[in-house]
């Protein structure tokens, strides 16, 4: 009997984790399963095939809930039908389809299926919900425009982090957007630019005694010197 192969068993972290001897129990169950995954429990005659001495309750703890113990002597390959079916409807004109519904309905495993071929639908919202925080973050990476001629580029975080910081921020977003618009300066970030040039003004006022500051902070002459070097 012809079956498909999931390749990208071998990329699960369970799967990965198991042991030779575990991983040959796996294919070995899937390999004598029935057309729904249905294994007839032979401790015995399974560790003759594999070749070696297995401890059964130890593997199936070990196969991450993909094998459920329906009986004292079947075993239930959970994903079976999902992978070589994919949905299996009781509606269906398919022959084939109609004689796994009616197998798994036999083995009273019907409603677990429909549950399992569900699962997917709470993986897309776990995905969903991916989506909406890689969202949310790169809404706090958007940057806002500002100043009359809209030059000056910053987040709602970094705004507010120089409304805070800076009682005179909005003279600085005003210095830099007509700095940028009049002498084409260019910076990576024009927040941590106007910090600097803050810092750059502090320093200024403080090393210049009173008498020989011949302008006032926000002249050109003070934005000049403040830019230079600053790009």
């Amino acid at each position: 009997m012809k079956r498909f192969t999931d390749t990208s068993i071998w990329k699960k972290t369970w799967f990965q984790d198991l042991t030779p001897e575990y991983k040959t129990a796996w294919f070995y169950i899937k390999d004598n399963c029935d057309n729904v995954g249905v294994w007839d429990v032979n401790f015995k005659l399974a560790s003759f095939q594999i070749g070696s001495d297995i401890d059964w309750k130890d593997f199936k703890e070990k196969c991450n809930g993909n094998i459920k113990e329906i009986s004292s002597n079947k075993w239930w390959l959970v994903d079976f039908c999902s992978f070589q079916y994919g949905y299996l409807s009781e509606d269906s004109t398919s022959k084939p389809v109609l004689s796994y519904v009616s197998l798994l309905k036999k083995h009273t495993l019907w409603i677990d299926y429909q549950r399992g071929i569900n699962a997917p639908k709470d993986k897309e919202k776990d995905k969903d919900k991916d989506k909406d925080k890689d969202k949310d973050k790169e809404d706090k990476d958007i940057k806002h425009k500002h100043g009359e001629y809209k030059h000056v580029l910053l987040t709602d975080e970094e705004y507010n982090k120089l409304k805070t910081e800076l009682p005179d921020y909005e003279r600085w977003i005003k210095e830099l957007d007509e700095g940028i618009e009049l002498k084409g300066y260019v910076y990576k970030s024009h927040y941590l630019a106007i910090k600097r040039w803050k810092n750059k003004e502090k320093e200024f006022t403080k090393d210049t005694p009173k008498h020989d500051r011949h302008v006032n902070p926000g002249e050109d002459d003070l934005m000049e010197r403040l830019m230079k070097g600053g790009k």
